[in-house]
């Protein structure tokens, strides 16, 4: 005899439900990360599925009570830091079991799966937010690296290299200027293109506020006023 679609319909829940039910014996809750999939069912769309009917109004109070019996949360915040820091924890529980088991750190998406979570994506992701210089949670930080995860270089390291960099090219130009002066006793247009184009440039720097007060002291050492400074103009012949 065919089933009538609600039949139907009450059979896919319940098999989802006795999916979530295992996931939930397995890892203490029973709100799984999208795509997860667990006995054969999809639970994570299941998931996203049940909460949309919730908020819509089409969720049977039938259903909804065996889903509360999971302790199912309905309205997710992921802002509320407190849940961030438990599901922080949770995978960081998991990370530890992995490399105790393994020996090692997950390598790559396909064998950083574990127990229904992506690790190595979420390593991944912890990598990326201390490379931006976001390092809020200092002690989970602490733990990823007692784990041998390596961290790279931060924003500021990197803006730091750019910035000592651009020092150290400034003063490279200003030596060059600095010896001209010296032989010649000022630093008039008989520079060469590249020393000229630096030297006029020098007041749009001060005007956009990036000079030191050191860089423009050693300019005024040189009769270069760059509050002032107007560029040579070429004379007429």
């Amino acid at each position: 005899m065919k089933k009538s679609r609600h039949e139907t319909n009450e059979r896919k829940f319940n098999d989802n439900w006795n999916a979530l039910l295992s996931y939930w014996k397995e890892h203490g809750h029973a709100n799984p990360p999208r795509d997860t999939v667990q006995d054969y069912y999809n639970i994570g769309s299941f998931k996203e599925r049940v909460r949309h009917e919730n908020k819509s109004g089409t969720l049977s109070p039938e259903r909804e009570h065996k889903l509360r019996i999971l302790n199912f949360d309905f309205e997710p915040k992921a802002t509320n830091r407190c849940n961030q820091q438990q599901r922080q924890q949770q995978i960081l529980e998991l990370l530890k079991e992995y490399v105790q088991g393994f020996g090692r750190l997950p390598t790559t998406p396909e064998n950083g799966k574990y127990k229904g979570e992506q690790l190595y994506r979420w390593v991944h992701s912890k990598k990326m937010l201390y490379s931006q210089g976001k390092v809020a949670d200092q002690e989970l930080f602490r733990e990823l690296e007692e784990l041998g995860v390596v961290f790279g270089r931060t924003v500021e390291d990197y803006q730091d290299e750019r910035n000592e960099k651009i020092r150290d090219v400034w003063l490279e130009n200003y030596n060059e200027l600095l010896k001209h002066f010296c032989e010649h006793g000022d630093t008039s247009p008989k520079l060469g293109t590249k020393l000229r184009s630096w030297r006029g440039w020098q007041p749009q720097k001060f005007r956009a506020g990036n000079m030191s007060e050191v860089e423009k002291h050693l300019l005024g050492v040189l009769g270069i006023d760059v509050t002032t400074y107007k560029p040579y103009k070429t004379r007429e012949r």
